[in-house]
């Protein structure tokens, strides 16, 4: 949980891997798609829970449904959902199983999700083909170390450094955008390569890390930004 109480997306993760009912996509047909949904429950038979589906093109549903199981502990069960439409050769089609409640528990509401799948679904339709890309390409222009790259209505201009391969410029519409480039910040947490062995109270004065910290406290300085040791000196920047 996050400090607000809120659920930390690894609580999504463990509900997945801890999940008794699972569904597995076995056989995509012509009549319809068959699932094999297992118990893995050592005890108890599925009385209480249901198979609700959705069928997905490019993101949004077009068909859902929903069945009762009656599966027993440690049981599989072949479900067959009579899916007939017709695909469209552009379109991604996905399925999307909530194995749910029907009724409320002690523990939790009636519609409450236990387990979640998805599965892409394969697309039997012709592919389209592509257009003609009509897009007229940037004019590129280089004068001694600057490369410029112009959009075929000039409405954007970028421009970089051959030798450090920085971005140095960038305009839109006749006004710049930065003020100077990006460049690389990088930061690295300490390693035990860099702390050695030490401890709170008990600071190894081997590694460079530690060495470089106590070099800056006694300059008056705690922004030591990197240390490391050079042909046996430590530097600190």
């Amino acid at each position: 949980m996050f400090p607000d109480r809120s659920a930390h997306p690894t609580v999504e993760e463990a509900k997945f891997c801890q999940r008794m009912i699972t569904a597995e996509l076995i056989e995509q047909g012509n009549d319809g798609l068959s699932l094999r949904v297992t118990n893995e429950n050592l005890f108890r038979t599925t009385d209480n829970e249901m198979l609700t589906w959705q069928l997905l093109e490019n993101g949004k549903a077009i068909a859902c449904g929903e069945t009762v199981l009656t599966i027993g502990a440690e049981q599989s069960d072949t479900i067959v959902l009579p899916l007939t439409y017709t695909a469209k050769a552009d379109a991604q089609y996905h399925l999307n199983t909530d194995i749910v409640l029907a009724k409320e528990t002690p523990w939790a509401p009636a519609g409450h999700v236990i387990a979640t799948e998805q599965f892409a679904l394969t697309n039997t339709s012709s592919l389209m083909l592509p257009g003609n890309d009509t897009t007229i390409a940037p004019t590129r222009l280089q004068e001694g170390e600057s490369v410029q790259v112009i959009t075929a209505d000039g409405a954007q201009q970028w421009a970089w450094n051959r030798q450090s391969g920085l971005m140095t410029a960038w305009s839109a519409n006749g006004s710049s955008v930065i003020k100077e480039g990006p460049t690389d910040n990088f930061y690295r947490a300490p390693l035990d390569n860099d702390i050695g062995v030490s401890e709170v109270d008990n600071v190894d004065p081997m590694p460079g890390y530690a060495a470089g910290m106590r070099l800056a406290l006694a300059a008056g300085s705690a922004n030591v930004f990197n240390s490391m040791r050079s042909n046996g000196h430590i530097v600190c920047r």
